[in-house]
């Protein structure tokens, strides 16, 4: 399953992650995330218990990378990441409008995700993108240091698809 999609500037394939993407989506997962990122590991055990894992390419060369818990009820964006060479040209847009196909297709309407207090670019990203603001975990994050910080709690409905 995958398709091309028109970003800002750039042709963007969205596809399912296989197993030879982990490495190259655990360095940019690494470059994007520098507190507590996923290693190779995490990758890897996600990807063998079936979680909803795609990535992005420009030109064949992996762009981006989004994560999904699918519950019942609702689908947990775990992780969304784009390169800072792509950054602002279309690939997270990309990758969360397959999120939301995938979503929809599943009989769900409702995405919910937890962004650091501290990440406006993310937030910023994340408003553009329609997501709300519906609770906040106190002290969820480790910041190092034995300091925690805050997750802001966010959450977006879109078009169910009809079965």
């Amino acid at each position: 399953m995958g398709r091309t999609m028109r970003g800002d500037t750039l042709d963007v394939s969205v596809r399912d992650m296989k197993a030879v993407d982990i490495a190259a989506v655990a360095a940019i997962e690494a470059q994007v995330q520098p507190q507590q990122p996923w290693s190779v590991g995490n990758f890897r055990d996600a990807y063998m218990s079936f979680y909803t894992m795609i990535v992005a390419e420009v030109e064949h060369r992996i762009a981006g990378y989004a994560v999904v818990m699918v519950a019942p009820d609702v689908g947990e964006l775990l992780l969304i990441g784009v390169s800072p060479e792509y950054q602002g040209q279309g690939v997270g847009r990309a990758l969360m409008a397959e999120v939301e196909q995938r979503l929809a297709n599943k009989g769900l309407a409702t995405i919910v995700l937890e962004v650091r207090r501290s990440n406006l670019q993310a937030q910023r990203f994340y408003t553009q993108q329609g997501f709300a603001q519906v609770g906040l975990r106190k002290n969820y994050y480790d910041a190092g240091e034995g300091q925690r910080e805050d997750a802001l709690l966010l959450s977006r409905t879109f078009k169910q698809v009809d079965p």
